[in-house]
């Protein structure tokens, strides 16, 4: 039991840190809740005069407080301190308009998305999937904001199997941490309804940190790493539900104004969550996937460039492959790829 809770530690190590954070936040935020509560305990007991807040009620908002604390504005808006600094601050006060809601507004984004696709395979029939999210944000301080997600994907599979609706809501904080350095945190739960089934719920952990670090003036290294829940209906490797985890790396250097290179590398761990399209149960299988490749592109005029990419994929799956030809995701292989891209870029406005 406690040889397979370490491998799974060891397999994990990106969930067992976030964990081990979050229980760490956890613990800090019980800990000065605590403190507050007993300092305003003592307080009451001190004093028989009516105050406006009775004690439960004042430890209601204690808890409450220490529960939506990233949601807290610890810090003052930037461009409000700079109007505070210079006086401009004056100019809009004499606006007929509410400046609380000026700057909640002007703080708030959001945005909406839908797509569509659609797969025709000879082996599978046709798989048409409609996904719509919508992402509401607001920035904290000019290092830090949150952010609330909603989605939902209908996919309608043909060839007699079930059709799924997958839809959740989750809620994150961004932060840089520093110039060069930024991590998202998110959670929430993710539904998966399929027909003749029973309905699934998933705690939807997604973890980014990505970042562009300058090597020298014209040198750059970007790297990510994250973990999310994805739908891969419309997708060519459509398995249903799976836990992607990744991380890549790519090096870029700027030759000339029109000449760039690069040279990339990434893994992917992907985990079944469902048995679809699967020869035999792939509930729990896992695929790995490394990456290796450059990438050389050449600005030929203002509007057109041109490409040439190599990349090789090594892909280990214990995912069952015994019929290939009616199973998808199943199987071990090297490859190697050459793209040539052309591209055009057209200004619209």
């Amino acid at each position: 039991m406690i040889g397979k809770l370490i491998e799974w530690a060891i397999n994990n190590r990106l969930v067992v840190f976030l964990l081990v954070a979050a229980l760490a936040g956890i613990g800090t935020q019980l800990f000065f809740g605590v403190v507050r509560m007993m300092i305003f305990d003592a307080f009451y007991r001190s004093s028989s005069a009516l105050q406006p807040l009775t004690r439960e009620q004042v430890i209601t908002y204690i808890w409450l407080g220490q529960a939506m604390l990233l949601l807290t504005m610890l810090a003052a808006d930037t461009d409000v301190a700079a109007m505070i600094r210079t006086g401009n601050v004056a100019y809009e006060m004499t606006r007929p308009i509410d400046l609380y809601s000026l700057w909640f507004t002007r703080a708030l984004s959001g945005t909406v998305n839908y797509s569509f696709s659609s797969v025709d395979s000879d082996e599978s029939g046709t798989t048409q999937s409609h996904t719509a999210l919508t992402v509401l944000t607001y920035r904290l301080s000019a290092k830090t904001s949150t952010s609330l997600q909603t989605f939902g994907t209908i996919t309608d599979r043909s060839a007699g199997e079930p059709d799924s609706r997958l839809y959740g809501a989750s809620m994150g904080v961004r932060r840089q941490l520093t110039p060069s350095l930024a991590a998202f945190v998110a959670i929430g739960p993710s539904v998966l309804e399929r027909e003749g089934r029973g309905t699934r719920v998933f705690p939807n952990l997604q973890a980014n940190l990505d970042g562009t670090l300058p090597l020298t003036r014209r040198t750059t290294l970007t790297f990510s790493a994250g973990q999310s829940i994805q739908n891969t209906a419309g997708k060519v490797d459509d398995v249903g539900v799976v836990l992607n985890q990744s991380a890549n790396l790519a090096l870029s250097h700027a030759v000339s104004r029109d000449l760039q290179t690069s040279l990339l590398a990434g893994y992917t761990r992907t985990e079944l969550l469902e048995d679809t399209r699967t020869c035999e149960s792939g509930q729990g299988r896992q695929v790995n996937s490394w990456t290796a490749g450059a990438r050389i592109s050449y600005a030929l005029t203002r509007l057109l460039s041109l490409a040439v990419s190599y990349g090789y994929q090594h892909r280990d799956s214990n995912v069952p492959s015994s019929n290939f030809n009616q199973c998808q995701f199943g199987t071990n292989f090297d490859e190697n790829r050459v793209t040539v891209s052309l591209t055009a870029a057209f200004p619209v406005f």
